[in-house]
This record gives C-alpha cells, structure tokens and sequence, in this order.
C-alpha cells in the first residue's frame, strides 16, 4: 500500500516537472537568456500580435548537448510552427501572423532528456512607408549579437 502512494506521488512530480513552466511576456526587441532545467523541463513566453504582423523569431542553444525545440501556438492555442536547432547557430524563423491576439512560444529539449542553455529573441518587421525616391538599398552586415531593426519594402515593378 505504502509503495501504490509512493509511485503515485512520483509519477504526480514527474508529470508537473514536465509541464510548462510559469508564462513570462516576450517583448518585442528583448533578448532573453534562459536554461532548460531541470531535464524534462518547458519554458513557455507569449506575446501579443496583430493579425499581418511580419515577426522573426531568433533562438539559440548555446551549450553543446541537447537539441532545443521552438514551438508556436496562436491565440486559439492552434500548434503553427515546431523547429529544432540543433547546430550553435543561431536560428532563426520568419512568421506572418495571420490572428490578433495572445501567442505562445514553447522552449524545450526535443527529446527531454538533457539540460541546455538558450537565448531567445521576438523582433517585429517594420512595413510601412516607402519613398519611391530611393535610389539603391544598401546592406551592412551585423554580428549576430547585434540588435537589429527588419524592415520589407514592396516589390516595385518598373517598365
């Protein structure tokens, strides 16, 4: 009998050490440095969007074992994006939100069985005016520490 409510116990702390950990705001612009652990563990982020916002999501395992998983789900907690890195590389996604309304993004280890350590970035496309006076777009590479302001310009078709 004593063994049955200890089990029972076990199973309740493992089932709760796999959950999601408590919500934290992801603000747009923000790097955010966190860990998986301990093992098992989900680290859970929501934002708000417009329907049409153009955002990049940039995440990053930092430490050399585990493969970190992002997931996203939108306001209707449908699941919409699931990606894996699993290099040092930082990666990186480009999502079109299609709903206003409250996000959530998922971090975890893909087979939740190790610990890790991750950085994770939400930054906004800025869309908007576009001065059909310029003349050339010009590029300058960034470290991939840097912050950095996304802009998209419509495509113009000339004749």
């Amino acid at each position: 009998m004593k063994l049955t409510k200890i089990l029972i116990i076990l199973m309740a702390i493992t089932l709760v050490s796999s959950q999601a950990t408590g919500q934290v705001h992801l603000a747009y612009d923000t790097l955010i440095a966190g860990s998986i652990n301990p093992v098992g563990e989900i680290d859970s982020f929501t934002f708000h969007g417009q329907g049409g916002d153009s955002m990049m999501l940039r995440y990053h395992r930092i430490t050399v074992n585990g493969d970190l998983r992002l997931e996203l789900f939108n306001p209707a907690h449908v699941h919409v994006l699931n990606l894996t890195a699993t290099s040092g590389s930082i990666d990186t996604v480009d999502y079109v939100l299609p709903d206003p309304g409250l996000y959530t993004v998922y971090l975890s280890e893909r087979d939740g069985n190790q610990t890790l350590n991750y950085t994770l970035q939400l930054m906004r496309r800025i869309c908007g005016h576009y001065d059909s006076t310029a003349q050339e777009l010009t590029i300058v590479p960034v470290n991939s520490g840097a912050n950095v302001r996304l802009y998209c310009f419509p495509k113009v078709i000339r004749q």
